[in-house]
């Protein structure tokens, strides 16, 4: 008896400190949040209306409603996917991390009335640059798929590539490249900044960076814009010029 009053009187202590020890945990975790925060909040270029940031400063916060609204709002798009699937069937990209590279950038583009996508990805690594190419569109041939929705059902064609290229270039074309996202100083653009129009273009760029940012440490960045910055229209142009491509959209504007 004395033998098992011991053991559990072990079991208790060893169970409190484990908990003292999870608390402490804990503890220095919020706290380094809140630093983190404080110092973030204290910068003049740091966009809180990132969703990420958010969602960081809800948690330290233990705002309860923003995380019942943001538990509405994955509910909402996981239905959205039911009933509007992905058309990009496709196109099967490797992620930016994913391609060997120190730094690279991708840029897609769609436009109203063309049922036609642009991407283009440029990666270097080193001396070494590579470029991708590809355009898709809902064609009417092969399958064609029937979508049920709330408002009717859309019958849209399969996705197929109609052309793709990849081909190396001269260094000099990245460092271009790097002047036209400097100007445009694109990583200290918010992601969204969307303003309400009839029609237009959608111009995505992603970023990725091996080595992090000075200052930040961020390694992955992304814009989208409707309508598009005359920094972000000269973007898009280089890069539709170097693919040496006519899109099957034409000019982009």
């Amino acid at each position: 008896m004395k033998k098992l009053v011991s053991f559990l009187s072990g079991l208790i202590l060893l169970s409190c400190n484990t908990t003292s020890e999870t608390e402490k945990e804990n503890h220095f975790k919020d706290m380094v949040l809140k630093r983190y925060l404080a110092n973030l909040d204290s910068t003049e270029f740091t966009d809180t209306d990132n969703y990420q940031y958010r969602i960081i400063k809800a948690y330290s916060e233990n705002d309860t409603v923003f995380f019942k609204q943001m538990n509405k709002d994955i509910d909402l798009s996981i239905e959205n996917r039911k009933l509007y699937p992905r058309l990009d069937t496709c196109i099967h990209l490797p992620k930016l991390n994913e391609l060997n590279a120190e730094e690279a950038f991708r840029f897609s583009h769609s436009q109203s009335f063309c049922s036609f996508h642009q991407i283009i990805t440029v990666a270097r690594n080193k001396d070494s640059v590579w470029f991708h190419y590809v355009e898709y569109g809902l064609t009417d041939d092969g399958e064609i798929k029937r979508y049920t929705t709330p408002k009717g059902t859309i019958t849209v064609g399969s996705c197929k590539i109609v052309k793709e290229v990849h081909k190396k270039l001269y260094y000099f074309k990245w460092k271009e490249l790097e002047k036209l996202i400097e100007s445009a100083d694109y990583w200290n653009q918010r992601t969204f900044a969307y303003q309400s129009i009839l029609d237009g273009s959608f111009w995505t760029i992603n970023a990725y960076t091996k080595r992090p940012r000075y200052g930040d440490n961020r390694q992955f960045h992304s814009v989208q814009r409707n309508p598009v910055s005359p920094a972000f229209i000269a973007i898009g142009n280089y890069l539709l010029r170097i693919s040496e491509e006519e899109t099957m959209c034409g000019d982009f504007f």
